[in-house]
């Protein structure tokens, strides 16, 4: 995890996503409460899941939304 030290705030690379992003597929909470629990805007989480879901990680791409 990296920090932006001009604006403080958190930069995760693309494996936090990616591991992020299989947590909340597979966790049951809905996208809201997730990203609350973690700390995370809710809108980079859903660009992260498109991300992966468009063949970055075939894994993830065939996963469902949960919470949605």
């Amino acid at each position: 995890m990296e920090t932006n030290s001009c604006s403080g705030r958190l930069r995760y690379s693309k494996q936090e996503w990616q591991g992020f992003v299989s947590e909340f597929l597979t966790g049951g909470q809905d996208c809201k409460s997730f990203c609350r629990d973690k700390g995370l805007n809710p809108s980079r989480l859903i660009r992260w899941q498109g991300v992966f879901r468009n063949g970055i990680s075939p894994a993830i791409s065939q996963m469902q939304p949960v919470g949605f």
